[in-house]
């Protein structure tokens, strides 16, 4: 979208068309029996004399075929590479596996606080709406449970283009803006819907069912968890499977802070901010006995209560990359093979601006990929939680995870098409406090980074 200037801002400019009118006029036709039209409202962002900041959203699929042999095969190893060394049933939905990621999104924030005391919240900063549901109250967050949810219609759903636009606007800023912003935070409701096809390692693919037999833990509130228990996860085809966390608030750092200054303000810069996130490999999956399935104080993803074969999905991880309207948004992928008792690997993705000479990483997505080595099931992500990349003396970039600046990497060397480098992560069995360090017994893995590409996210139009 081309950027104007002018004196003032009097309307306020929407990419496609208005939120609500939009998802109402793509659902007159393909509502399922037993669904309600009750997409939400949205509170419009504040008109300012100033300039504009354009919210886009990009699912970054790697192309089918892409990377370097072996490391394109792993990312969807139920297809191509059986894990016959495996000790675990293990899964992962592979390559345009994912068809469908449906979240329904309380608020978006871009902000400038440093207060990391109320978690997922935008306190003592600044504080720029990028979008807001109207009218949110507790009792809606806490009353829209599966039940509720598998009849609801109006989500965005996150690998559809022509879903996510709908959520895309031009928000306006001035002077009040003015502030160094250093995160995103992102509100969802706790349930969500996912349609996928995960690969097993024993040759086996499971599917997502919409089934409406939930489970709950026996709490209520904030403490309630719920499972979904469906009888034929190894029959296809997939369908829209309706899933709970018991989280929704979700805070994404910038790994080069935006900063609008009063310089910014007066000449009406234009900018773009994109939400990108990487969708292969999200949705994962295990076999356990099904008679303890749904036993237990936590309880997540969906059953097969039949042959024990679990599906689980986490709420999306974000890169926001802010730039000017003008300039082009890219990223470089990389694929780190680690060693140890489970090996594992992890899909580390750099995204920076071409025309900045310095190639500064602006935001990360890292996400956790089994290999034909993995041995466990792993219910987290060994390198989540990357709050800063940071340049070392020597050319490399130290990673950084968490609140207390846990170094995971201290040395990870940027190399580039058709390279590979090596390096360690270390991981603390215990606590870790960013004054008296690791409460429990450090240890380190080595890995071997494979460059895998480097594509275009946005460019302008």
């Amino acid at each position: 979208m081309k950027m104007t200037k002018s004196k003032s801002l009097a309307l306020l400019s929407l990419l496609a068309c208005a939120v609500a009118s939009c998802q109402n006029e793509d659902k007159k036709d393909d509502k399922k029996a037993g669904e309600t039209n009750n997409v939400p409202e949205v509170t419009p962002p504040a008109t300012q004399a100033g300039g504009l900041l354009n919210l886009k959203f990009a699912a970054d699929s790697q192309t089918p075929g892409s990377g370097v042999g072996l490391v394109a095969q792993m990312w969807d190893f139920g297809n191509r590479l059986g894990l016959v060394d495996s000790a675990a049933v293990l899964g992962q939905s592979g390559i345009g596996k994912l068809k469908a990621a449906k979240y329904r999104v309380i608020d978006i924030s871009l902000c400038a606080s440093t207060d990391e005391s109320n978690g997922d919240a935008c306190v003592n900063g600044a504080e720029l709406a990028l979008y807001r549901e109207k009218d949110v109250a507790n009792d809606v967050y806490n009353t829209f449970v599966p039940s509720v949810a598998a009849t609801y219609d109006g989500w965005t759903d996150f690998v559809d283009p022509t879903s996510t636009a709908k959520l895309a606007q031009d928000i306006s800023y001035g002077t009040t803006n003015i502030a160094k912003y250093n995160k995103v935070i992102v509100h969802f409701y706790r349930s969500f819907k996912i349609n996928a096809e995960v690969s097993l390692n024993d040759g086996r693919t499971a599917y997502t069912k919409s089934s409406t037999d939930f489970r709950d833990n026996g709490k209520t509130g904030l403490e309630v968890t719920y499972g979904n228990a469906a009888p034929d996860l190894l029959t296809s085809p997939s369908e829209d499977a309706t899933l709970f966390l018991p989280s929704g608030g979700k805070t994404f750092y910038m790994q080069n802070p935006f900063e609008i200054t009063a310089e910014d303000v007066a000449a009406q810069t234009a900018y773009k901010m994109v939400l990108a996130f990487d969708p292969d490999n999200l949705i994962k999956a295990n076999q356990a006995d099904p008679s303890g399935a749904f036993s237990g104080g936590f309880l997540e993803g969906q059953t097969d209560t039949t042959t024990g074969v679990r599906i689980t999905a986490p709420f999306i991880e974000f890169a926001p990359v802010v730039a000017k309207s003008s300039e082009t948004i890219m990223r470089d992928t990389y694929f780190l093979q680690f060693s140890g008792t489970n090996p594992y690997a992890v899909r580390l993705s750099l995204y920076y601006v071409k025309e900045d000479t310095t190639k500064a990483v602006r935001a990360v997505t890292s996400n956790f990929v089994y290999t034909s080595d993995s041995t466990q099931y792993l219910s987290y992500n060994p390198l989540a939680g990357i709050r800063g990349i940071t340049l070392n003396d020597d050319g490399t970039y130290k990673v950084v995870q968490g609140a207390a600046s846990y170094v995971a990497i201290p040395s990870f060397n940027r190399h580039g098409e058709g390279t590979t480098g090596a390096g360690t992560q270390t991981y603390c069995e215990g606590s870790y406090d960013a004054t008296t360090g690791c409460n429990g017994t450090t240890k380190t893995v080595d890995y071997v980074s494979t460059w895998v590409s480097s594509e275009v996210v946005d460019a302008p139009k």
